[in-house]
């Protein structure tokens, strides 16, 4: 017992006297965390977009549909045509889809006039890390109000930066990064019942994709209930539905082309192969729907989402997430299902300014067990998240995880990078070119050619060089991708196999480390045969 209580004691002076120095710091803290933060990651910006030639697939989607709503070029949103419809439908539809299909991000109209001014794909990457900050600061106010210069508020901030979503929305780039400092700055006005600035910024959320409508809704019936509220809550509901009925019915018959509500609606593949037969199935047979929403890995989701703000689950308010938790759930993509990603960065903002509430209302002590509570759930997912390393949070957990196996990803990046650099230079800057769908890494330094590019094999009878990847199966984790790259290499194998391959001679090669290449061909007689027609490879 006399052991037990020296420990105990030992323990708590260590406790006070961490608290004693917490006291005294936090305001320091409380700045010096997220700016190191900040600091890392533009730093990672550079290394990632402008040294080690990384990007991910939004980035390049994102770049192509902004050049492409400045310049009009050929290479027009054939990234996001392919993911949508496939690479089948791409090379063999007479037109690209339009920029930014699916989900009209009319904010992207900011990000394309800084690009008309600097020209290259880091000024996205950086657009992604201000507005990330931007969103942090705001939060960073709604603490300050809460709790002012205290340890609390520096761990509050502590778990704000260990979302992984948090750290994810500054890699790469999406227009859902406009999401988070929308949110907060809705939030702040509304608690100082300046609901006219509020509407303003929810005009703008809506704006960046159409499923925000949806939560735009849903966050109306939250402020419905909220005292003082009502008169706004009742404005977010309408201006919600008017903006699914509109851009989800009105829009896309008017304009005689129902391919993005189909696209919408096919998502939930497991229900049906068609519309009508999704909604028919999803409730005509209620426990195989009931049975799809409580699958584990949908569990997972769920528990990502509101495990580490669990206080919040004794109030009602908690529910408004969980009409676009279930959509997402019902969909069927994977990737909707990974709360890091975009999709949930509406409601993880929602879902923290409710646990930020929640701890205002708590005992001080404990405020403590909920802030590490909240660390520890926090924890693992960025430890176990699996992402490429450009993309993985800097928590403990994570740096442990994937230090070795990023390091050496991130250098042979850098080495890829240089040979494509090289690749590139050998083909005339005035010169279109194609390049293979598998050619993931070149999409964003193509791009940045003045000649128009176009990916393989749409329009190659009008292009004199092409970009060829060749990739091991080892290489690639997903089933759909591979599926895809099979896809690729099919029709690959119409254009260069014999005897169309006398046409082509390869100018340059570049053998990978984990048996990848990577090669350049230049046309030595005019198009014969199969590519030659038009019809075919159509633009």
């Amino acid at each position: 017992m006399r052991v037990d209580s020296r420990m105990m004691q030992k323990f708590s002076a260590i406790l006070r006297f961490g608290e004693r120095c917490a006291r005294r710091y936090a305001g320091l803290l409380f700045i010096a965390i997220p700016a190191g933060f900040i600091s890392f990651h533009l730093l990672k910006v550079y290394w990632v977009t402008a040294y080690a030639h990384m990007a991910t697939v939004d980035l390049a989607i994102f770049l192509e549909g902004s050049l492409s709503l400045l310049e009009g070029r050929p290479f027009n949103n054939a990234i996001q045509h392919i993911q949508l419809l496939g690479l089948e439908h791409y090379a063999r539809a007479e037109t690209t889809v339009p920029g930014f299909a699916f989900h009209r991000n009319f904010l992207m109209i900011a990000p394309a006039l800084a690009l008309g001014v600097v020209r290259n794909p880091i000024v996205l990457q950086l657009i992604a890390v201000v507005l990330t900050g931007v969103a942090i600061l705001l939060t960073g106010m709604l603490m300050l109000r809460r709790f002012g210069w205290n340890p609390i508020a520096v761990g509050t901030m502590l778990v704000l930066l260990m979302i992984p979503a948090v750290a994810h929305s500054m890699c790469g780039f999406s227009p859902s990064v406009f999401a988070q400092p929308l949110l907060m700055g809705l939030f702040i006005l509304m608690e100082r019942r300046q609901s006219f600035g509020a509407y303003i910024l929810a005009l703008l959320f809506v704006l960046i994709r159409e499923d925000y409508a949806i939560f735009l809704t849903l966050l109306g019936f939250y402020y419905l209930f909220e005292p003082g509220t009502r008169r706004f809550g009742i404005g977010l509901i309408v201006t919600g539905v008017v903006y699914t009925v509109f851009f989800m019915f009105i829009w896309t018959f008017q304009k005689g082309n129902t391919a993005d509500a189909m696209t919408a609606l096919s998502l939930f593949h497991y229900f049906g192969t068609n519309p009508s037969a999704v909604i028919t199935n999803m409730f005509s047979d209620p426990m195989r729907t009931l049975e799809y929403i409580l699958r584990p890995q949908a569990l997972m989701y769920v528990l990502a989402l509101l495990l580490p703000f669990y206080p919040i689950l004794k109030r009602p308010q908690f529910l408004v997430v969980v009409p676009m938790m279930l959509i997402y759930i019902l969909s069927g993509m994977p990737t909707a299902l990974q709360p890091h990603l975009h999709y949930s960065w509406p409601l993880l903002a929602f879902l923290f300014y409710l646990w930020l509430r929640e701890l205002q209302c708590t005992a001080p002590g404990w405020r403590y067990v909920h802030i590490g509570l909240a660390l520890l759930f926090l924890l693992p997912q960025n430890s176990l998240v699996r992402r490429p390393p450009f993309e993985s949070n800097i928590a403990v957990g994570s740096l442990i995880a994937r230090g070795h196996t990023g390091q050496r990803q991130a250098i042979e990046q850098w080495r890829e990078g240089q040979a494509l650099e090289q690749l590139l230079a050998l083909v005339p800057p005035d010169e279109p070119m194609a390049i293979d769908l598998r050619a993931r890494n070149i999409w964003v330094s193509a791009l940045m050619r003045s000649a128009p590019v176009t990916i393989l094999p749409r329009n190659l009878s009008r292009v004199d060089y092409v970009v060829r990847v060749e990739w091991p199966r080892q290489r690639l984790q997903s089933l759909r991708t591979w599926e895809a790259f099979q896809t690729a290499a099919r029709l690959d194998a119409e254009i260069f196999g014999p005897p169309a391959n006398k046409e082509w001679r390869e100018l340059y090669g570049y053998d990978e480390a984990e048996g990848g290449r990577i090669s350049l061909w230049q046309r030595t007689q005019s198009p014969t045969g199969a590519n030659a027609n038009e019809s075919m490879y159509a633009e």
